[in-house]
Formats: C-alpha cells, structure tokens, sequence
C-alpha cells in the first residue's frame, strides 16, 4: 500500500472485484483502514485491519469490518492509573502523530490522564514523516514532569535524540 490511502484503497478494489477475494486482512496503516471501511461496506467484503485507529471499528465501522487487536481505547484504559502520578507526576506534555492513530491514542489518553488528576500542560500534534521534532518540543511547556510521546518507531528515535539534545530530560511514556 505504501503507507498511501489512494493506493491502499486501489489495491483494495483489485482484491475484491478483480481476484474475487471473500476476505482481506489488512491494512496496518489507520488512514487506509478508515479509507476502505466504506469500500468494504459497497462490495459486502469482510474486512479485518490490523490498524489501531479507534474509529476503523468505531465512528467509520459498519457490519463487514472485524478488528482481531486492541484499539487506542483499550490500550489506554488498561494502562492509565493513579500508578501513573506516582512514578510520572501530575504535568504531562502530549505530542502525538497527527493523523488517526495517534489522534485516536490523544482523544482515548487525554480524558483519562485528567480523571486521575494529571494536567495535561501541552498538547502537540506532529505531521507525519516530521525529521526535525525542534520547533515541536520547543512548544512543550518545560514544567511538565512527563512526556505522553505517539509515535512509530523511527519518529519516536528522533524525537527522543532531539528532546536530549535541548536538555528535556522528563521521562517519556509511549
């Protein structure tokens, strides 16, 4: 798929009305999983995404998409605790990648953080494929005494080397 909807959705449509497919298994991408949702309704095809995004299965599911994993709002509600205050303090900065998933991950955290009596002291979305997370962790508000920090593997490497490289030395969940 490329990580790209328009492609994702195309090959999409290949598999059920050219190579007659009764079941599709993916995408792992959130964008492209929300993007077929409607698709898989038209062409009455089961479809299972691996992606994370809340509203695959939520907002933007219907009766011919299944999710087989946790979701943003699962994984939040079994990790937020009091716990979390103790080892991480009551400020929390949110930077989140800004697109579904990590939306998802901001919309399902946020809540529960302030329920349990955390401040939420910045909350910063990224675009995706950021390099340069500077200008990003400059808006973080330095009181902070955590960092909720959404991203995939390799933007969370360069937003950890870049957040020591401007002497933020909070500790970071995600």
């Amino acid at each position: 798929t490329e990580s790209n909807v328009n492609i994702g959705i195309r090959k999409l449509r290949k598999l059920i009305e050219e190579d007659r497919a009764d079941v599709v298994l993916g995408s792992l991408h959130s964008g492209i999983a929300i993007g077929s949702a409607p698709v898989v309704q038209q062409l009455k095809t089961v479809y299972i995404p691996t992606a994370n995004a809340q509203s695959i299965t939520g907002k933007q599911g219907n009766r011919w998409v299944f999710r087989t994993i946790t979701n943003a709002e699962m994984i939040a509600q079994a990790t937020v605790s009091p716990d979390l205050i103790k080892e991480y303090g009551k400020r929390w900065a949110i930077l989140y990648a800004d697109y579904a998933w990590g939306q998802s991950h901001f919309e399902n955290w946020a809540p529960r953080l302030k329920k349990i009596g955390v401040e939420i002291t910045s909350t910063i979305p990224v675009p995706l494929q950021t390099s340069d997370f500077f200008p990003h962790l400059a808006k973080m508000d330095r009181s902070s005494t955590a960092m909720l920090a959404v991203f995939f593997a390799s933007d969370i490497i360069g937003l950890l080397k870049q957040r020591r490289d401007l002497g933020i030395t909070v500790p970071v969940m995600g």
